[in-house]
């Protein structure tokens, strides 16, 4: 599958901002978010379901428009692209816009202070609610379809819980103590450089639920009219596979 190339890439984040599509439309990271936690749920998710989802209700009014059907084959040309990847077990980058403090650099712009030159931040927050919203889409809850293995799924999610503010909302509203700012930092940092490496480990959580296993015989299957494997040198079917003893 050929990924995107950047000059189609400018062009979906472009048709995205459409005017006919009144800002309704979801920003490119959260359509990757979307579209791997639906590629990776117990069940599969039709373009007419998660279509509406991305575009938003404008699209219905738009349907006969040549951009919105531009639009259409490249969101799924990007949708199979990581579709492939996450089936091949392959590394992708991740689509995410960096932080702007606005309030700070409008503050600083007023008082006359230069930004000072730093590494960006970016955006996981809305990269892992998009995520979140997409394991949503599946007619099962991920929660139900875990069944017995609903422990490993949550230590799996886990992150996804951390990044957007979940869990430290949680806490606070539990009165629970939290961990210190240099401390939270640090694991926030950790799980967002490998949450590439998270993502496909739940990829792989549920490729493994969806794979029926086959027991597999490790000797040949002995007939009715052969000779029984105990050595009794009678036919199966009148030695150890007799009904008697098969019930």
């Amino acid at each position: 599958m050929t990924a995107l190339s950047e000059n189609e890439l400018d062009r979906l984040e472009a048709l995205l901002d459409s005017e006919f599509l009144g800002g309704e439309a979801m920003l490119l990271d959260e359509i990757q978010g979307f579209f791997c936690a639906m590629l990776s749920g117990p069940e599969p998710i039709q373009p007419a379901q998660w279509l509406p989802e991305v575009l938003g209700p404008a699209m219905e009014s738009h349907l006969d428009a040549e951009d919105l059907r531009e639009l259409i084959d490249l969101l799924i040309r990007f949708y199979n692209q990581h579709a492939a990847a996450l089936a091949a077990g392959e590394n992708f980058p991740l689509y995410l816009y960096p932080e702007e403090d606005l309030d700070e650099a409008a503050a600083d712009d007023a008082a006359g202070v230069a930004p000072e030159e730093e590494t960006p931040s970016f955006d996981y927050k809305m990269w892992c609610e998009a995520y979140l919203f997409g394991t949503e889409m599946s007619a099962t809850p991920w929660a139900e379809a875990a069944g017995q293995h609903e422990e490993r799924l949550i230590e799996l999610m886990e992150p996804f819980y951390l990044l957007t503010g979940l869990l430290k909302s949680e806490a606070e509203r539990l009165e629970e103590s939290w961990m210190s700012p240099a401390e939270e930092a640090r694991i926030l940092a950790d799980r967002q450089m490998n949450l590439p490496f998270i993502i496909q480990d739940i990829y792989n959580f549920w490729r493994a639920m969806r794979t029926p296993v086959t027991e597999r015989r490790s000797e040949p299957k002995v007939g009715r009219n052969d000779l029984c494997p105990c050595g009794s040198g009678k036919k199966f079917k009148q030695c150890c596979g007799s009904p008697e003893k098969l019930n």
